[in-house]
């Protein structure tokens, strides 16, 4: 062969042909995401925001609204509450002395839940029923503990605390459950106390309170043995 045959056009044709099957495929050197993939990707990540933005607000709104209503719920039953436990833990004293007495606007017990007496101190308290042009006002009268001062005059002068209003122009009154029977007034010439007390008008009972202790004083032996009882 000679050589100019080497170089001739057929040889050098059959020689390129021959590189460019041996050359390996040119890879693409540029990784990533392209334009519209990260378009796609924030318009995603924008409307899922949104939405969770969206979707708290509203329930923390809720939460508000539930608060609000448990608060208000809470504060339209202590009254009920306050009157409920002091029934509850009405006191007796010496089986002869009378400790109650009630009519259909107010009652007289001694009672050691007085609503405002954190000490749990027994004292005399009167729940009291006012009807006015309004409704109906639900008060209690207690007279406050004043520590003695020898320099300074006791004043403890009963007090008055209101601690509901009815709206119902149908007055409200006092019931007393004595021998299973409803009465509209009570008053017992020895230590004696109801078995349960109510709020009620014509229509509707608006609470109903127990006594939790013995509603009739106990007889210390020392009365029929000796006449006499030291209280």
């Amino acid at each position: 062969m000679g050589l100019f045959s080497l170089f001739s056009p057929r040889a050098l044709k059959q020689r390129n042909l021959i590189l460019v099957k041996k050359q390996a495929p040119i890879k693409n050197a540029t990784g990533g995401f392209t334009m519209v993939e990260l378009m796609v990707v924030l318009v995603i990540t924008g409307m899922t925001t949104s939405l969770l933005v969206t979707g708290l607000g509203t329930t923390w709104q809720n939460f508000d609204r539930l608060s609000n209503k448990n608060i208000s719920q809470s504060q339209g039953q202590l009254p009920k509450s306050w009157f409920i436990q002091s029934v509850n833990a009405a006191l007796l004293g010496h089986p002869d002395k009378p400790m109650f007495s009630g009519t259909a606007s107010e009652f007289t017990f001694t009672t050691f839940l007085t609503p405002n007496d954190k000490l749990q101190r027994p004292q005399q308290i009167t729940w009291r029923l006012s009807n006015n042009s309004r409704g109906s006002d639900l008060s209690f009268v207690y007279s406050p503990f004043v520590e003695e001062d020898p320099n300074r005059e006791s004043t403890n002068s009963p007090q008055s605390v209101s601690v509901w209003q009815f709206s119902s122009q149908d007055g409200f009154t006092f019931e007393y459950l004595v021998n299973k029977t409803w009465l509209a007034a009570f008053a017992p010439e020895k230590g004696e106390l109801p078995m349960a007390i109510r709020i009620k008008n014509s229509t509707q009972v608006w609470t109903l309170a127990t006594v939790h202790r013995p509603t009739q004083a106990d007889m210390p032996p020392e009365i029929p043995l000796f006449g006499k009882y030291e209280f």
